[in-house]
Formats: structure tokens, sequence, C-alpha cells
């Protein structure tokens, strides 16, 4: 399979040869006389975006061999190949999407030929690959989206370039046609610059541009927890940085600010003003519905507000660009009770306005790119302001925030000052993210009572505190605050504290940092004098020591909604602690804690 330098040469195609193409493609496209790419807005709809029949994905593996291949042979030899390198690794594949004036939404090919998707996937994918937008705008689009999956696991993300165009030869003189690029992993903002790099060669030469695409990136380096990587495509270099729980089933979906737009660019930089309301919603896990002109603002403003809350990361249900056709809007839009907690979605449908006029919570956004955003004023929420004042005019919404929700905190003037002095874009962010990150530290401050293990009376190794969360939000006192929080009237610090502890990514964060922690612990006393742990734990009674040992398993080990990243470091601790306890007690606390021999 040839490169994409390659495949470009072949082809005479280029794009922006400062962020697109390889040298060798550029001298190319020279020699050919042009730039393939220039007119690509005006003579897309000259291409069927499937290519010419010889260069479909059989003829392609064939091209150059010294025998034919039968179908089944090409497209299992195209999936071994995607397989043994790493793209697998980064992504699950390519899907084109057409919208045909009598079928709808349809997926038109896919890439791996092997790639699968069940009806619920079809579905999502299929409705979320174009626009929904307040109106129908003619380019280019490129966007992001999260939608429920079975084959691929609970959600599954894709990126869109969607392309819209007149042209009279389809039945209803338009033209609309997407590339989808799908992962189990929110890689947002990689997602978004390879559909960017293989969008254009895509309209321009059909699926062998998208091929060799995917062989590009099946010579990348597997992806690994937490690292930095500098990945080589069409010319150009991405960095990406792979999340620290990736391999986890639930971290794995959490968004990080390395996959979301700075927070001092728009969408989110009219709302810099009114950081601690949007963090006092998020903390508190409010429902909050985005709604705005298009589906790139509203994605990225979504994506920006779930990581507002770092170091804790968001683990509520976020949906970037959500529409009407989702199989689960009945569910999370219903008018018969209040909406999910700890759920944001971004929509583009003002039918929405209808269907969330009980939601507590709503921001509208102004505008496009190119626009100067306007400071986004608090408004008052009922019932007709929401439709009054989100009512499109002229096909524009303005940037605000409607709720009734009266923060603890303010932006702070210095920090506020701070950024308006930032001599980059990239430096405001940093200041922003900073500021945000040390009152969540703050915030956090009275728990640390709860995450550090401590020694009990005549047992050798520490546990952690038990912990009620209903008892710990009435013990709240000022002396347990962060500064930042011993300024507002402690009765409404307490609801903040009251409802944090009752969402997903308050559970999550704490029962991992506990594990972590009492871990540690363990570790260093495992180090220690053995024999002393050995003669300690045989002088506790049954029962006790069965107590401890149950309580310590839970504690290292999360229930499932957690993650499971702790259970081999669990059963390694509890396995090295058994050796201490007496042998008539090891084979029972083995199998009561379901623990290997």
């Amino acid at each position: 399979m040839p490169s994409l330098a390659d495949s470009a040469s072949n082809l005479g195609v280029t794009s922006d040869p400062a962020k697109v193409m390889g040298t060798s493609a550029r001298d190319a496209a020279s020699e050919s006389g042009g730039n393939a790419l220039d007119n690509h807005h005006d003579n897309s709809s000259d291409f069927s975006a499937t290519g010419n029949p010889e260069d479909s994905p059989k003829r392609l593996l064939r091209r150059g061999s010294s025998f034919e291949l039968t179908d089944e042979q090409a497209e299992s030899l195209m999936s071994i190949r995607l397989e043994e390198g790493s793209f697998s690794s980064w992504f699950i594949g390519f899907v084109v999407v057409k919208f045909d004036i009598l079928e709808g939404q349809k997926i038109e090919d896919t890439y791996p030929c092997s790639l699968r998707l069940s009806p619920v996937e079809t579905q999502g994918v299929c409705f979320s690959a174009f626009p929904d937008a307040m109106a129908a705008t003619v380019g280019d689009h490129v966007y992001s989206f999260r939608v429920s999956g079975k084959t691929h696991e609970d959600f599954f993300y894709g990126s869109v370039f969607c392309r819209q165009q007149r042209d009279a030869r389809e039945k209803r003189g338009f033209f609309q046609k997407s590339l989808v690029l799908l992962a189990n992993w929110p890689a947002f903002t990689l997602m978004e610059q390879v559909v960017q790099l293989a969008g254009p060669g895509f309209f321009q030469s059909g699926i062998e541009w998208i091929h060799a695409v995917a062989d590009d990136i099946s010579k990348w380096p597997h992806r690994n927890a937490g690292m930095h990587y500098e990945l080589p495509l069409a010319g150009s270099v991405l960095d990406c940085v792979a999340p620290l729980h990736m391999r986890d089933s639930v971290w794995k979906h959490c968004p990080t600010q390395h996959n979301c737009k700075p927070l001092s660019s728009v969408p989110y930089k009219p709302f810099i003003k009114q950081s601690m309301l949007l963090w006092e919603l998020i903390i508190r896990g409010k429902p909050l519905l985005v709604i705005g002109h298009s589906p790139p603002l509203v994605q990225q403003m979504v994506v920006c507000l779930s990581t507002i809350i770092s170091p804790i990361l968001f683990a509520g249900d976020y949906r970037p660009y959500f529409t009407i056709h989702d199989c689960d809007a009945k569910e999370l839009l219903s008018e018969s009770g209040p909406p999910k907690q700890s759920l944001i979605i971004g929509t583009t449908n003002p039918f929405f306005l209808k269907m969330a006029v009980h939601w507590p919570h709503v921001i509208g956004i102004s505008g496009s790119e190119g626009t100067v955003p306007s400071d986004a004023p608090v408004i008052a929420n009922k019932p007709s302001n929401v439709t009054k004042t989100l009512q499109p005019s002229n096909q524009q919404l303005p940037n605000c925030i409607l709720s009734n929700l009266n923060p603890i905190l303010k932006m702070e003037k210095s920090a506020l000052q701070y950024m308006q002095q930032a001599s980059s874009s990239s430096s405001s962010d940093s200041g922003l993210r900073m500021h945000l990150a040390r009152v969540t530290s703050e915030f956090l401050q009275p728990f640390q009572a709860y995450i550090q293990p401590c020694a009990s009376p005549g047992v050798p190794i520490p546990v952690l505190p038990l912990f009620d969360s209903a008892q710990f939000c009435s013990s709240i006192s000022t002396p347990m605050l962060g500064a930042t929080f011993r300024k507002p009237p402690l009765k409404e610090v307490k609801k903040v504290y009251s409802d944090f502890v009752q969402t997903s990514h308050f559970f999550r964060w704490f029962k991992l940092t506990r594990a972590q922690s009492l871990a540690s612990a363990l570790k260093s006393v495992l180090n220690g004098n053995i024999a002393n742990i050995e003669q300690s734990l045989s002088s506790l009674g049954e029962v006790r020591l069965v107590d401890i040992m149950l309580r310590i398993q839970d504690d290292l080990l999360p229930p499932a909604a957690v993650g499971s990243e702790h259970e081999d470091l669990c059963e390694g601790v509890l396995s090295a602690l058994l050796t201490a306890v007496p042998s008539d007690l090891e084979a029972h606390l083995r199998r009561q804690m379901k623990l290997s021999h």
C-alpha cells in the first residue's frame, strides 16, 4: 500500500503546502501543473468520494502484485495490515456518510472494510455526521461528537469533516457528504486534526486517500498512558498526550484539557468573567444545556466546561454535539422529570429550547469563530426568558447564561487582570487554568483527613478512616476550609459540598485517591519488618482480622464504576499481607476475598 506522500504524488493532489503536504507531494503537484485542491469548494461535487473503481481497496492491493487477489482476500489483507500496525490502538476507523434525499443519511463506505457498527451506533454516526444547524451553511465543517455504543463499549467518539454545497445535479440541488473518524477515547483535538488533513484529499481523490492516511497512522508508535507524542501525518506533525487512565473502562472516557480549545479563545472567552459560576455548576453536578449556531462552537464549549474542575476529572455524561435523532434523546430530554445530574449537552437545534424549558441552567453561544465576542451576562432563568432570550435573531444567539444560581465565589480581579494583560492566548489560558485548579485544590482540602491512612490501636497496618457523606457535610467548619472558601457564608459553602459528594466525579476521584494513598502506605509497611507484622496480626482475633482485610480490599479495589486499574496492585498487596497471617486462616481468607493462590 502506498504512503500518503506516494498517493499524493501519484494523484497530483496538494493542499496548503505549509500545513498539509510533505516535500515529495508538493513537488509532484508542481510537476502536474498546479494545486488540484485550490478550488475544492467549487468542484467537490464532481467527485463521488467513492473514487475510481480502479482505485478501490481491492484494486489498490492488487496493483503492483504478480498475482490476482479475490475480493475476500484483498479485504482480509487490509484488515491484517491495520491490525499489525498501530492504527487500532489510536482509532476504530473511518466512515463515509452521505445524505440521500430518498433514504436520508446512510453509510456509503467504511475503512477498514472489516469495520462493523451496531444499529444503535450506525444511527448515532449517521445523524451526527451532518450539522443540525439553525441555518444550512455552505462549506466545510469540522466538529466532534460522543454517542452511545454497543460494539465499541458504552460510548465512542467521532470527528467529522462535512462538506455541504449547492449542486444542480443533486435531486434537491444540494450536495452533503461527511468523512467521520471514530475512536473509543475522547481524542477530540487529535481526531479533528486528522480529518482536517484527510478530508480535502478524500473529496478530491476518494477512498484511496483514506487508505494512504490509515497506512501512515498504522506506522505511529502504539499508544501508551501519559505519553506525549509528535505524530507525523501528511507532512504535518500532530501533538497528542495520551490519557493516564486510557486502559480503564471508566476513566478513559473523561475529557482532559489536552483535548479542548484554550479557555481564552472562542467559544469560552466571553464567559471568562463568569468562570466561577460555571465552575460551581460543574463541581455540583448541575445539568447544563449549551445551544449555539454551529456544531464546532457548541462542541468546543461542552468540552471546555467538562475540564474546568481539574485536577478532578469530570465523570458525568457529556454530549459535545447532540441531535434530536440520538437514541438517548428521549431519555436525556424527558419533559416528565428533572434533567439528569452531571449532564452537559451541546446542540444547534432551536427545538431543544421547547423540550428543555424546565432545565435550570442554559448557555447561549453567539456568532462564529471570526466574530468578536461580547461578555456573557447572567440572566434569571424562567420559562419565558428561555425562549425570549435565546430566540435566534438573524440566525444569531446572544452570549448568555440563564441560571438562578448565585455562585459563592466571584472571579478575582487580579486573575482577570493577569489574563487581560497576558502577551498571548496560551499565557491567558494557562493563567485561567491555574486559577481554576487552585480553587479546586482548595475546595478539596477538607477531604485530606479521609485520604491519609492512619494506624489503629493494636493494628500494625494502616487503614483509611471511615467516611460518611452526610456526617462530613454537617461537620464542615470554617477552619477546615481553604482560604478562598472561608469568605462566603458557611451555610452556602455547605450546600456546595452537599451537592458535590453526590456527583459521579466526586465518587470516582475520592475512591481512586484513597486507593492510591492506601497502596503507597501498605507498600512502605511491607518493605519494613515483616516479622513484627506477622506477630501483631497473629495476635488479633479471627473476626477482627477478617474485618480488617476485607476493609483493606474494599478500599484498595473500588467498585467497577470507579475503574479497575488497581486490581493487580490490590491482589499483590493483599497476598503479601496474607503471608503474615497464621496459615490456618490464610486459605479461608483467600476464598472469602476471592484471591488466587
